[in-house]
């Protein structure tokens, strides 16, 4: 398996990136109010179609590597999708939780 610290790393880097982004993004657009406008809100549910998404990406190159005949290549990408997918779901009520909802 001498390609899952490199996908890996990359994956967890590019969930890191917008992770970041959307915490700034959330936190400077909604208005801090009661109910459906606070950014712990916007956090989650940015955050949940953000890694949805990623994960979607990663089955789609998953898929492809392993019609290619990359079989340890795939392997990498479907651990990665697991892990990627455990941490970034529960980023989504981590990131809520530290922005105050």
């Amino acid at each position: 398996m001498k390609y899952l610290g490199k996908v890996l790393r990359i994956h967890l880097l590019v969930l890191l990136a917008y992770s970041i982004l959307i915490m700034l993004f959330s936190y400077l657009t909604a208005r801090g109010g009661s109910g459906y406008d606070t950014p712990a809100l916007y956090y989650a549910f940015i955050m949940l179609y953000a890694v949805g998404a990623h994960a979607v990406i990663t089955l789609i190159i998953m898929i492809i590597k392993f019609v290619k005949g990359e079989k340890e290549l795939g392997v990498s990408h479907l651990i990665s999708l697991f892990i990627v997918g455990v941490i970034g779901f529960s980023s989504c009520l981590g990131g809520g939780a530290l922005l105050g909802g």
